[in-house]
């Protein structure tokens, strides 16, 4: 029985529907102006680049302000909001992951990596801070299947 909750709790983990902890990064993008953050949230495609890359870095956890990403997120700019999970983020962008502080932070600031290119390319700064707390929200969309069903 044992086992089996602790399984359960392993998998509600990874698939972020409970809050979690751990040593990580924070990235804060500096879109004090208002033009800077437009031009962040038309080009959302930047934030899924750096979502891909603390990934690759072995991110164990990631959100966006108080957004858990998940495998079910969705990324979209709309009518002047980015929008996260289908909730707007507001005017600034915070990009939270947990895992090895000294590699997520090693890859993000790779000389010509992305976040190079966002500060080169679109003017955009960004902050990157090493934490030993780094504290994740839990995902609060309904998670629904209606075409996926277990295989035998």
């Amino acid at each position: 029985y044992q086992n089996l909750l602790q399984e359960i709790e392993q998998y509600e983990l990874r698939a972020g529907l409970v809050k979690a902890q751990g040593p990580g990064v924070t990235v804060d993008f500096m879109t004090g102006d208002p033009e800077q953050f437009k031009n962040l949230a038309i080009n959302y495609d930047l934030l899924i680049s750096v979502i891909n890359k603390l990934n690759a870095a072995g991110a164990e956890g990631i959100a966006i302000n108080e957004e858990r990403i998940t495998l079910l997120t969705d990324i979209r700019y709309d009518q002047g909001n980015l929008y996260v999970n289908n909730n707007p983020i507001g005017k600034t962008v915070q990009i939270k992951a947990v895992g090895d502080p000294d590699t997520l932070e090693a890859t993000l600031n790779m000389k010509y990596g992305i976040l190079w290119e966002i500060k080169n390319n679109f003017n955009i700064k960004s902050k990157v801070e090493k934490r030993d707390t780094v504290e994740l929200p839990k995902y609060t969309q309904d998670i629904e299947f209606k075409y996926t069903e277990i295989q035998d």
